[in-house]
């Protein structure tokens, strides 16, 4: 996403922001809210960072292991994918829907929806073995220490169509702080 493209989606994000913060401000009580018995909804777009990974790759002719593969998310341009409510779901987003069971505790089920893509021309360390491909990679790499560079002949791996984090959450909720002004 463009430099340019992240600051629109920030000021679009503090004006539909503004409105809510100056409501809150003019009706705020000492009287904590009552929970117990709402439901609460978001629905966002996310950006990924992902830590550098080994890959295990298993099947009849080959169990070998990438090491230390960096990969990267794949956002969507901004457009109107985004807003449109029968492509909403491509880009990478987070969805939650809870129900307060108490004044502080709640229940929840989320959704989030990533892309994992392994950069390409990379050189990684490989263990494990390949036979079978009929390729040049056919051998046994018994130390962990050779090298193979991840060029399309060898490998081009994306996880962006299914990379779904899916979870039932209890959470406990705490005010720390009330900001008046």
């Amino acid at each position: 996403m463009s430099y340019l493209n992240k600051v629109i989606c920030i000021v679009i994000a503090l004006i539909l922001t503004l409105p809510t913060v100056a409501d809150a401000q003019e009706s705020y009580s000492p009287i904590p809210n009552k929970n117990k018995g709402q439901f609460y909804f978001y629905w966002g777009w996310n950006q990924s960072v992902y830590s550098n990974s080994d890959i295990n790759f298993t099947g009849d002719d080959y169990n070998f292991t990438l090491h230390d593969v960096k990969a990267k998310d794949r956002q969507t341009k901004l457009s109107g994918t985004y807003f449109n409510p029968g492509t909403a779901t491509i880009p990478q987003y987070n969805f939650r829907i809870g129900y307060f069971i108490t004044e502080h505790l709640s229940i929840s089920f989320g959704a989030d929806h990533m892309k994992y893509v392994v950069t390409q021309n990379q050189t990684v360390n490989v263990s494990g073995e390949i036979h079978g491909a009929h390729t040049g990679f056919d051998a046994v790499y018994t130390d962990g220490n050779e090298e193979v560079q991840l060029t399309e002949d060898f490998l081009k791996f994306e996880h962006t169509d299914g990379l779904n984090y899916e979870n039932i959450e209890l959470r406990y909720h705490y005010r720390l702080a009330d900001i008046i002004t």
